[in-house]
């Protein structure tokens, strides 16, 4: 829904978006991610309040196009959905037995400890040093070099991981 963003949404409006949008979402989410069905009703409704508590915002900025700013939203949430969930995983017991008994359990303890500490690291960081991590990594492969300053943030990056690992 295009609004010309000088003028505010009034609740009657802003209601008709959210439930001509909600179904909508579901079927995204459905198709998109399947395998957190169980999670979809709360981002949906995270999502829901986030842009009522926007739009009932006195000071928030104009916006062209709700239906665009609402999907967003959802993106976020979503995001914020694996985020945590990352978190958690990381902050699991370590001591979980190996299910292959041939496998030396120091070794294991020892790559499990570290995989958990990279987990950790890779979910508190921004979007774009992620990125840029992955792409140093292979990942992502655009066959652009890096640049002078992507190198730098990427030595940075690094060494923070390094300093995380080692605690």
């Amino acid at each position: 829904m295009s609004t010309d963003p000088d003028k505010p949404l009034d609740l009657e409006q802003l209601k008709r978006l959210l439930t001509g949008l909600y179904p909508e979402w579901q079927a995204f989410l459905r198709r998109a991610y399947p395998g957190i069905s169980a999670h979809h009703g709360e981002l949906l409704q995270q999502t829901a309040e986030d842009v009522l508590t926007f739009a009932m915002s006195p000071s928030h900025p104009a916006v062209r196009d709700w239906r665009l700013l609402a999907y967003r939203i959802l993106h976020r949430r979503i995001a914020d959905h694996f985020r945590s969930a990352t978190r958690r995983w990381a902050e699991l017991p370590e001591d979980l037995p190996d299910l292959n008994p041939q496998n030396d359990p120091e070794r294991v303890a020892h790559f499990r400890a570290l995989l958990r500490r990279v987990v950790a690291f890779m979910a508190q960081l921004s979007d774009s040093d992620r990125e840029l991590l992955q792409r140093s990594a292979g990942e992502n492969d655009s066959g652009v070099p890096l640049t002078e300053a992507e190198r730098k943030r990427l030595s940075r990056l690094r060494a923070r991981l390094r300093e995380h690992i080692e605690k």
